[in-house]
């Protein structure tokens, strides 16, 4: 899952098997191809590299990393994972 996020912050587009982590934060994004076996990879890779927005693909993959990943939002969520916990006790 790491290399899948480096490449999609690196602004590639990306074709992997279904990783559920990975499926659960970037599914609906258009630069993610993700496929159920391996051996569909290479079709999906060539189908991606045939689209005329392969480069749009690649940018959108860059969006959504540093979206998912900004600062401001990584504060937040630690912050509101601190209060739940404070809430608990």
């Amino acid at each position: 899952p790491n290399k899948v996020l480096q490449y999609m912050a690196s602004g590639l587009p990306v074709v992997t098997t279904k990783l559920e982590g990975l499926a659960a934060i970037f599914e609906d994004k258009v630069g993610v191809q993700s496929v159920t076996h391996s051996s569909e990879v290479l079709v999906a890779a060539v189908r991606m590299l045939e689209n005329p927005e392969l480069e749009k693909l690649g940018e959108a993959n860059r969006a959504a990393v540093a979206a998912k990943f900004d600062i401001n939002n990584a504060v937040c969520n630690f912050e509101q994972r601190l209060l739940a916990l404070v809430s608990i006790s």
